[in-house]
């Protein structure tokens, strides 16, 4: 009896051992599971804290883009598609209807605003996929990427499969389109300056940049366009390129 007795306490005790065994490897993992929690709250905080300060920091961000021409909107002698000197054959009251959203889009995107949705909340896809969202905050790609980049495919992108993002410049033009013409217009690309039309996209730059036509004659095209420098995401409005400097290939949704 005494024998089983011993046995019967050591199993007891081998339980007992295994039982305290097992809650303690559930406190641990429990409390372990709270600490990368807290990490990454801390990490997602320290990361909008660093969105709110980067207006402010012009880290790796100090190209100079001061050999950049620029015209004045405000002035139709200057810039208005109807009364370009190139004459291009225009459907009737076409360049009216341009001109008119033209205007409205600079309201929507304005010159020295960001293309972007820096400062964000990056767990929100209402906030990080909208694509009219502009902001007072430069992105700073040398930094981020373009993870707080805004992208548009758009209908352009069938003429270039090659890319994997339709982020920055080429998404903004790529918009810019489709808003104009409407999402299912045909697209084409082509190389000739002479065949470009106001309403056409160009990808100059070495194949770098894109910008929208909102104005062309014989020598030179009036421009819109987003992140001209390569890493903010800024808009611009009414940058004037000369012919020879348009050295690349365009994007039309005429026929």
């Amino acid at each position: 009896m005494v024998k089983y007795s011993s046995k019967i306490k050591k199993i007891v005790s081998s339980l007992f051992f295994r039982v305290v065994l097992c809650m303690f490897l559930l406190v641990c993992g429990a409390m372990f599971v709270r600490f990368s929690n807290s990490m990454v709250s801390l990490a997602k905080s320290d990361n909008v804290s660093k969105n709110e300060n980067i207006i402010s920091s012009d880290e790796s961000v100090n190209l100079d883009t001061s050999d950049l021409i620029y015209v004045d909107l405000s002035k139709s002698n200057d810039t208005i598609a109807n009364d370009s000197v190139y004459h291009q054959v225009y459907p009737e009251k076409w360049l009216e209807e341009f001109n008119e959203k033209v205007t409205m889009l600079q309201e929507i995107f304005p010159s020295g605003k960001y293309w972007n949705h820096m400062g964000q909340n990056a767990s929100n896809p209402g906030e990080t996929n909208n694509i009219y969202c502009v902001t007072d905050i430069p992105c700073n790609h040398n930094i981020y990427g373009e993870l707080y980049c805004n992208a548009h495919y758009g209908k352009s992108n069938d003429v270039y499969p090659y890319y994997a993002t339709c982020s920055q410049c080429r998404g903004f033009a790529s918009l810019l389109s489709d808003i104009i013409f409407g999402e299912d217009a045909p697209v084409r690309y082509f190389e000739d300056y002479d065949e470009l039309r106001i309403g056409d996209q160009a990808r100059i730059d070495g194949d770098f940049h894109s910008v929208f036509i909102i104005d062309k004659t014989d020598e030179y095209v009036i421009v819109a366009e987003c992140n001209a420098d390569l890493q903010t995401c800024q808009i611009n409005w009414g940058r004037k390129i000369l012919r020879q400097d348009l050295n690349g290939w365009y994007i039309t949704r005429w026929d």
